[in-house]
C-alpha cells in the first residue's frame, strides 16, 4: 500500500515520483483537457483548468502494493475520501486545478478509480483537506457536469485572487484564477464575473508618504472588504508563497519596488488584514518563492535596503562604520571598506568608503545614506564611486560634518551639514572646495577653514587643544620629538598614534613604526594619504609644523587669543603672537 501526493507537478507531459512507502507512481498532466459533451459525439476543452492523473505502478510485485492507503497534498492528509468506498480499491487518482494555479496549491476536484471514477469536490474548508462527494459528476462524466461543479466552487471561493505585480498605479484587474483577466490590467476593465458570480476586482494605487527614498510602493486593494491570495504574477510566470496563505483574508497587498525598475521583481511584499502595522506581515523572495520575513513593518527601510543590496548589489553608505568592511547588514557581505583618510586637518578625522578592491559588482545607493540616522542626498547624484566623511575628533564621531562624493571621471560633489536640522545637508556655500578633492595635497588649509565654519554654525566645540597650551611648552617642542613614544604635551596631535591605524607591518594597536617584515595582506585595512594612495601609520610629522600651519592660516581668528606664559600669569597679546611667528619661521 502507498500514499499519493496530489501536489506533485509536471510541466506538460509525464513523470514518475515515489510514494511514502517507496512505490513508483506515474504522473501525467493535460492542460485544458478535451471532455465529451452531453451528446457524447463531440469533445470540448475544459477551458482554464488542468487535469492530472496519478497511477500507482503495477510493477511493484505483490498486489497489496497496488493499493492506495492515503492521499496527501504536501504534508496535509486529505479527509472524507472514503465516503463512497475504501481507498485500497483505487489505484488511480484524477485531480482538477485552475490552470493559473501554477504550483498546485488549491485542488478543486478529485476522482478516484477507473474506468468509472468516484468524484469528490473541495469543501468550504480553505485549508484544503476536507472533501465531499460530487454527486453531480456521474461517470462517464461530461464537460457540463464538470463545469457545473466548478462553477459552484468558483462561487464558494470567489474572493481568491492572484495579485499581478506587473500592474502599475491607477490600473484595475479581475483577480480570480479561473479567468485570465488578471494578466492584463486596464483603466476600466470589463465586468469581473462569471455565470452570475462576481469576483474581486483589484485596484492599484501608489503609496505616498511612508516609502523610503529610492523605492516605490504600490498598493493592491480588493473591491470588496477582503481577498484571499493564492499567489502572485510577475513577468509571465507565477511566484507563490513558500507556505500557502489562502486561508487568511487580507485587506491589501503592498508591493515595494526599486525606483525606476518596475520591470524587476518587487523587493518586498507587505500583506495587511487590518489597520495598523501590527496586522501586517512582510515577505521577501527566496528561491523564487515569497518567504516570511523576520522583520516587522516598522523596519521597512532596513529590510528594503537589505533586499536591495542582496538582490541588486546596491549598498547604502553607512558613515557609522570606521575602519571596517560592510555591505548588506550581514557578516558575510563585505563589499565596502572604510579606510582612515590621513589627508585631514588636525582636530578632525576622515574616512573614505569604497569597494574592498576585490568586489566590483556593486553600486552605492544614489538616494540615501546613513550614520546613526537616515539621510537623503540633497541633490541629484547619478553615480557614486566613493564617499569621504569628515568628523570633529572631540564631538560625536557618528555625526559627519562634511562629505565628498566621488562620482568618477574627475567629477565630485561636496555637502555640508547645516543648522536647518540635525539631518539637513546642502551643497551650497562650498566654493573654496570646488577645485579640490580629498586626495589633493593642497586641500588641508581650505578644508580646515570650511570645517571650522561648520563647527561654528552648528555650535560644536571642536577645539584645538594645543592652542591653549603654555607658550613655554610650545617653544620647547622640537620638530623631531613630537609624537615620539607618546610624549610631549599632546602626543595625539600627530594623528597617527592613537587611533589604531594599520601600517605596513603595523599591528593596528597604535604602533608608529614603518617597515619590519610584515606586508599588507589582502584583508588588511590601510589608511589613505594625499593622492588617495594607501600609507603606513607614520607619526613622524612634527607637531611644531602643524601648530605653525594652523596659526598662519587662522591668524585673524586667534590674533586676540591670550597664551598663558606661566611666568607670573602675564598674557601674550598680538605683539607676542607676531614675535612668535617671526621666531617660528626661522626654525
Amino acid at each position: 500500500m502507498d500514499e499519493g501526493n496530489i501536489s506533485q507537478n509536471v510541466s506538460d507531459g509525464k513523470k514518475t515520483y515515489y510514494g511514502k512507502n517507496g512505490n513508483t507512481i506515474g504522473l501525467s498532466r493535460t492542460n485544458e483537457p478535451n471532455i465529451k459533451t452531453k451528446d457524447r459525439n463531440e469533445e470540448e476543452p475544459l477551458t482554464n483548468y488542468k487535469r492530472y492523473h496519478h497511477i500507482l505502478s503495477e510493477s511493484s510485485g505483490l498486489s497489496a502494493n497496488y493499493e492506495l492507503s492515503a492521499i496527501y497534498h504536501g504534508n496535509n492528509k486529505q479527509e472524507e475520501l472514503e465516503e463512497k468506498g475504501d481507498l485500497k480499491y483505487y489505484r488511480v487518482a484524477e485531480v482538477i486545478y485552475w490552470l493559473n494555479d501554477e504550483h498546485n496549491l488549491f485542488p478543486l476536484i478529485i476522482g478516484l478509480g477507473t474506468p468509472k471514477p468516484t468524484y469528490f469536490k473541495r469543501e468550504g474548508n480553505l485549508l484544503g483537506n476536507r472533501w465531499k462527494w460530487a454527486e453531480k459528476i456521474i461517470p462517464p462524466a461530461t464537460i457540463s457536469e464538470y463545469q457545473r461543479v466548478l462553477s459552484e466552487l468558483n462561487t464558494k471561493f470567489n474572493d481568491v485572487v492572484i495579485v499581478n505585480l506587473n500592474a502599475d498605479k491607477d490600473k484595475k484587474y479581475c483577480g480570480h484564477p479561473s479567468k485570465d483577466e488578471f494578466k492584463d490590467p486596464k483603466d476600466n476593465p470589463k465586468s469581473c464575473s462569471q455565470n452570475g458570480t462576481s469576483f474581486v476586482t483589484i485596484t492599484v494605487s501608489e503609496i505616498t508618504g511612508t516609502v523610503p527614498s529610492g523605492f516605490k510602493g504600490l498598493k493592491h486593494s480588493p473591491s470588496g472588504n477582503k481577498m484571499r491570495v493564492l499567489g502572485t504574477y510577475h513577468g509571465n510566470s507565477m511566484i507563490s508563497f513558500k507556505e500557502s496563505i489562502v486561508a487568511t483574508e487580507y485587506e491589501s497587498v503592498n508591493a515595494y519596488h526599486r525606483s525606476g525598475k518596475r520591470d524587476t521583481k518587487p523587493l518586498l511584499l507587505e500583506l495587511s488584514n487590518g489597520p495598523g502595522q501590527e496586522t501586517s506581515k512582510l515577505y521577501t523572495l527566496g528561491n523564487n518563492k515569497w518567504m516570511p520575513s523576520t522583520y516587522s513593518p516598522s523596519d521597512l527601510t532596513k529590510v528594503l535596503d537589505q533586499e536591495n543590496c542582496l538582490l541588486n548589489n546596491i549598498v547604502v553608505v553607512d558613515l557609522s562604520k570606521k575602519r571596517d568592511k560592510y555591505c548588506c547588514g550581514m557578516s558575510r557581505h563585505r563589499k565596502i571598506q572604510a579606510l582612515l583618510n590621513r589627508n585631514t586637518p588636525d582636530g578632525y578625522t576622515s574616512y573614505m568608503h569604497l569597494n574592498n578592491r576585490y568586489e566590483n559588482n556593486f553600486s552605492f545607493n544614489i538616494h540615501r545614506f546613513k550614520d546613526d540616522k537616515e539621510h537623503v542626498w540633497p541633490s541629484s547624484i547619478n553615480n557614486i564611486r566613493s564617499v569621504y566623511a569628515y568628523f570633529c575628533k572631540s564631538d560625536d564621531q557618528n555625526k559627519p560634518l562634511l562629505l565628498y562624493v566621488n562620482q568618477g571621471s574627475g567629477s565630485g560633489k561636496w555637502f555640508k551639514r547645516t543648522t536647518g536640522g540635525s539631518n539637513s545637508w546642502v551643497d551650497t556655500d562650498l566654493n573654496s572646495l570646488k577645485t579640490h578633492t580629498p586626495s589633493s595635497s593642497s586641500i588641508i588649509d581650505a578644508i580646515e577653514k570650511e570645517l571650522n565654519k561648520i563647527c561654528k554654525e552648528l555650535n560644536i566645540g571642536c577645539s584645538h587643544d594645543w592652542v591653549l597650551l603654555d607658550i613655554k611648552d610650545l617653544l620647547l617642542i622640537s620638530d623631531g620629538e613630537a609624537g615620539k613614544n607618546g610624549d610631549g604635551p599632546d602626543a595625539n596631535l600627530s594623528g597617527g598614534t592613537n587611533d589604531g591605524a594599520v601600517g605596513a607591518g603595523g599591528s593596528g594597536s597604535g604602533s608608529s613604526s614603518v617597515g619590519g617584515s610584515g606586508t599588507l595582506g589582502s584583508d588588511e585595512i590601510v589608511d589613505v594619504g594625499p593622492g588617495g594612495t594607501p600609507v603606513a601609520n607614520d607619526s613622524s610629522q612634527g607637531i611644531f609644523k602643524q601648530i605653525l600651519r594652523y596659526i598662519t592660516s587662522n591668524h585673524t581668528e586667534i590674533s586676540a587669543i591670550g597664551f598663558g606664559t606661566g611666568l607670573g600669569g602675564s598674557a601674550l597679546g598680538y605683539g607676542g603672537y607676531k614675535l612668535f611667528i617671526s621666531l617660528a619661521t626661522r626654525v
